[in-house]
């Protein structure tokens, strides 16, 4: 019998429930961290419509700033 071999079949059991339990949390970790990045990249777009925004509002204003 090969020294990596295992003795019974419980540990093969035991190991192949753990993967399977990680699945799952793995898969909400997943998703978590995509709705993040999305989130992220919703802010930053909402960032740059402001500050263009900003920028019209500036260069289209009837009394120029200072006076």
């Amino acid at each position: 019998m090969d020294s990596s071999a295992r003795p019974s079949g419980r540990s093969t059991a035991v190991e192949s429930a753990t993967q399977e339990g990680r699945g799952p949390a793995v898969k909400k970790l997943l998703l978590v961290a995509l709705v993040a990045l999305g989130g992220f990249f919703v802010y930053r777009q909402v960032q740059a419509d402001r500050a263009e925004q900003d920028l019209w509002t500036e260069a289209t204003d009837p009394v120029p700033a200072g006076r």
